[in-house]
């Protein structure tokens, strides 16, 4: 069965959500987990600033703090007021715009990674279930050489560009190191030095 999603079933998604389905009920008319359906309509979401008929856009003050949309299925899709009375910004998944980007990163990651469709899918196959099982990246390599043969950094761009069904929060160790602290340089001005002496410097302390 196909990992990934098509243009289809993107299709069949937009419209389960303007029906006012549950993600649930979308990924079982699919065949899909759950948290497929949500992760698709989250990293896929359109912003519109319109209103309604006869209505014009409002800026809401409380746009940025509302809780309205940080609940399953995040989008206005299927509001009965999106298109008669709501005048505030509608989030929305819209299956071309999402199959769109979809083809965009698959296409970057391809460019940096020379692997087809269908290896990303065998990999993802292999890979993704193990790593739900709580196997790291670099376990997964050392154990299953014939069936990965990529290196295990290709393995982390794999998951970072999102191709692979399990994501970087499938990784406890990687999402629990910070990003290092570059230490900062401060330039300073060598000719303020001049003429200075080891009393002006005790003077600033």
């Amino acid at each position: 069965m196909a990992k990934h999603l098509t243009l289809d079933e993107r299709n069949i998604i937009a419209q389960r959500l303007a029906e006012g389905c549950s993600f649930k009920a979308i990924a079982n008319e699919l065949g899909k987990n759950c948290t497929t359906i949500s992760r698709e309509v989250q990293s896929h979401l359109v912003f519109k600033k319109v209103g309604s008929p006869g209505r014009t856009f409002n800026t809401c003050k409380h746009r940025f703090s509302c809780q309205k949309l940080s609940k399953p299925p995040y989008v206005c899709n299927g509001c009965t007021k999106r298109t008669t009375s709501c005048t505030l910004e509608k989030r929305l998944y819209q299956p071309v715009t999402a199959q769109a980007e979809y083809r965009s990163v698959l296409s970057e990651a391809r460019t940096c990674l020379s692997l087809s469709e269908a290896e990303i899918a065998h990999l993802d196959n292999i890979v993704s279930s193990l790593l739900r099982e709580k196997q790291s990246l670099h376990n997964i390599c050392v154990n299953h050489p014939d069936s990965i043969m990529v290196s295990e950094s290709t393995l982390y761009r794999l998951v970072d560009y999102n191709l692979f069904q399990a994501r970087n929060i499938d990784m406890p160790r990687k999402v629990r190191y910070a990003c290092r602290k570059k230490k900062k340089n401060h330039k300073v001005d060598k000719p303020c030095r001049i003429g200075r002496t080891y009393q002006d410097i005790s003077l600033m302390m």
